[in-house]
């Protein structure tokens, strides 16, 4: 018997945008762990950045009509971890900045990858 019950990995596109996501969770651990941020920044992050991927997974798994409507939230969460990767930025409490501005890299990518499955159309500046 192997593991692979416990992981269920979408067999089509959105696997690239669950695995960004997974990246992006790593990433955000290595920022918790080296930061000295007050303890409700961290905890914010931590549930957001573990969110996105459950939410990835779930709307993966949800009829069509359904799956934009999930990718929408998704999005929003991964708007609220670039914020906190900003915030901790700004405050410069990261004792690994590379670790930071690899993650606001992965969180900016999996917006983009986001925007087109949630239905957003983004306007020119």
């Amino acid at each position: 018997m192997t593991d692979d019950f416990i992981t269920l990995r979408t067999p089509h596109a959105v696997t690239d945008v669950y695995e960004v996501a997974l990246e992006l969770a790593r990433l955000v651990g290595e920022v918790i762990e080296a930061t000295p941020a007050r303890y409700h920044l961290r905890d914010q992050l931590d549930r957001a950045s573990t969110a996105i991927a459950l939410q990835l997974a779930r709307a993966a798994r949800e009829v069509s009509s359904e799956r934009r409507k999930g990718y929408r939230e998704a999005l929003v969460t991964v708007t609220d971890i670039g914020t906190l990767l900003d915030v901790l930025g700004t405050q410069q409490v990261s004792a690994r900045p590379g670790a930071l501005s690899a993650a606001r890299y992965v969180a900016r990518r999996l917006q983009a990858e986001l925007e087109p499955l949630a239905g957003v159309r983004t306007a020119t500046v």
